[in-house]
């Protein structure tokens, strides 16, 4: 169902976001859908440019970017039409599938968004840790 509401209208985030919520299970065939229509989700709502040099960033570049907030953070701003999906979509890959370095990735990309949550630009240096 929620494949034929993203081909009616592939740029409304919402369904994406939903699967993030409720598609991923402990079977990983949830899992695996969410993550398919979340990756479909990044493909069709964010900037596939800012989303490549995004996730480019070392981790040292990242932290400096996010803290100095000039003119490197403003080139960035806002990759995504919502910043939830690529912070769900990390989160999907850290909980479930234990992807640490796909997760790190969209939580990079989800903390160039001014109304992300505090959390989530920590999330990267945290998810380091544990590897």
């Amino acid at each position: 169902m929620i494949d034929n509401l993203t081909s009616l209208s592939p740029r409304w985030v919402y369904p994406y976001i939903f699967t993030q919520y409720m598609g991923p299970d402990q079977s990983n065939d949830g899992t695996k859908q969410a993550v398919r229509l979340g990756e479909d989700g990044i493909r069709m709502t964010c900037n596939p440019t800012l989303v490549q040099k995004i996730k480019g960033l070392s981790d040292t570049d990242f932290v400096a970017i996010i803290e100095k907030k000039g003119d490197q953070y403003k080139k960035l701003l806002r990759p995504c039409d919502d910043y939830r999906l690529p912070q769900m979509l990390a989160f999907t890959y850290f909980h479930y599938l234990n992807n640490l370095d796909k997760a790190i990735e969209y939580y990079k990309v989800a903390s160039f968004d001014p109304d992300v949550p505090v959390l989530t630009p920590t999330m990267p240096a945290l998810l380091r840790s544990k590897q």
